[in-house]
């Protein structure tokens, strides 16, 4: 028997009819591949006339993966910041507590070893003052002569005073009173205090400068400084060394004027320990 179907004959199917049989009202028509193209998936398998197939549902496009940088910032399941900051930060707060710890550590070493004190061989060795040195004779029984003169120290270190007399030079320089005071260690080292009370503290500065002036060794003086009184100056002092071992120290104080005269090595000494 001939089968009249559309797109048979008896040379075989006629190629370029566009449907196949259909049997089901119903079913979706598969789409023929183009004759230029190749398939792109295997040929669906014939449909069975006797059975009607219900119609295949479209498969539904793959949903692209959105890009974490574009996730919804209102959705709660969606991260609102990348892992890598939120290391960091947990790196950064890691560093500076180990940084605080050894900061607190060493503050602590710091005030142990302060309070622990100093070690017991580091403390200062006492200071040891030695006992001002005593005259060995007994100063001279001095008559009274004046309020200046007898306000004049009766020993000074090791000396005693052996005897005191006028000192007519510092009356011709203008003194109100001109004394000399001998001084004796008792073992053969004798010092003199030439001694001068002066109207004004201008009259006896410029008596000192011009004794100064007239001394040995004046033009090299070996020291010189002022004489304070209650934190305040009220004179000058200098000393000089003459060369041949001897030397001196004038000095003012108010209307005072003084020189101190005997060996190089005692002056300076002596000059500092008496009173005025």
């Amino acid at each position: 028997m001939t089968d009249n179907t559309p797109g048979t004959g008896a040379g075989g199917p006629r190629h370029g009819w566009p449907f196949d049989r259909v049997t089901d009202p119903t079913a979706v028509p598969a789409a023929r591949p183009a004759a230029s193209m190749p398939p792109a998936d295997a040929a669906a398998p014939p449909v069975d006339p006797g059975e009607p197939e219900a119609p295949a549902e479209p498969e539904a496009p793959a949903e692209p993966e959105a890009p974490a940088e574009s996730a919804d910032p209102a959705d709660p399941a969606t991260p609102t910041e990348p892992a890598e900051p939120a290391s960091r930060r947990r790196t950064l707060v890691i560093a500076s507590i180990v940084a605080a710890i050894v900061v607190i550590a060493g503050v602590a070493a710091a005030l142990s070893g302060a309070f622990a004190g100093a070690p017991a061989d580091a403390e200062p060795a006492p200071t040891v003052t030695l006992a001002s040195p005593t005259p060995t004779l007994e100063p001279v029984v001095r008559q009274p002569v004046s309020t200046f003169v007898d306000a004049l120290p009766a020993t000074v270190l090791q000396f005693a005073l052996t005897g005191v007399a006028e000192h007519a030079p510092f009356v011709a320089a203008g003194a109100l009173e001109g004394d000399q005071l001998a001084y004796s260690d008792g073992g053969g080292v004798a010092v003199t205090v030439d001694a001068g009370q002066f109207e004004t503290p201008e009259a006896a500065a410029a008596a000192a400068a011009a004794l100064l002036a007239a001394t040995p060794g004046a033009a090299t003086p070996t020291g010189s400084g002022s004489v304070d009184a209650v934190g305040a100056p009220v004179g000058a002092w200098t000393q000089t060394a003459a060369g041949d071992g001897t030397g001196s120290v004038i000095w003012t104080n108010g209307t005072a004027l003084f020189q101190v005269a005997g060996p190089d090595d005692v002056v300076a000494d002596f000059y500092l320990a008496f009173p005025w």
